[in-house]
């Protein structure tokens, strides 16, 4: 249940706030078509901190991938749990940040990145737990996940990355 806190919090203010048409100043265009760098952008400081915890989830997504075959569990553990470092880039956003990246990230964004989160919080699970079948399987959702998300939202980034719909 604690896992799910932060999921559904982002919901629920997602849901919330997307009612609410958010503008920069008067006569701007709408923000609803803002890519998530985009929107990170306007938000001081929130662009490098993402752009930080992508790169250490990277880097722990290699080490879990080595960790797998020798049945390092511990190692899978560790380095699963510093991918939710994300977390803690939202709670460093002051009230009027989260209002205003809740205003400006679409739905479909957040529910990408929170299915990512429950993967990746089920593959620490499953490592602590020594289940190698579940281990497997949540790295490979988190994975696929990944590759979802840039697709539909990176595609500049990441000209070579083929659509494959991802079956949840």
């Amino acid at each position: 249940m604690k896992n799910l806190l932060p999921v559904i919090y982002i919901i629920i203010f997602a849901i919330a706030f997307s009612f609410i048409p958010y503008k920069l100043s008067a006569g701007e265009d709408d923000l609803s078509d803002l890519k998530p760098l985009d929107a990170f952008n306007m938000i001081s400081g929130m662009r490098a901190d993402v752009k930080n915890a992508m790169k250490k989830s990277e880097v722990s997504i290699a080490k879990i991938a080595i960790a797998i075959p020798s049945g390092d569990f511990e190692a899978i553990a560790e380095e699963a749990a510093k991918i939710d470092e994300k977390y803690a880039i939202e709670a460093r956003l002051t009230p009027d940040d989260e209002v205003q990246y809740l205003s400006i990230i679409t739905t479909d964004f957040i529910l990408m990145d929170q299915n990512f989160h429950t993967y990746v919080g089920a593959l620490v699970s499953s490592a602590k737990e020594k289940d190698l079948e579940n281990t497997l399987i949540q790295f490979d959702l988190s994975l696929r996940s990944c590759v979802d998300c840039h697709y539909d939202f990176a595609k500049e980034k990441f000209p070579k990355l083929a659509r494959a719909v991802t079956e949840y």
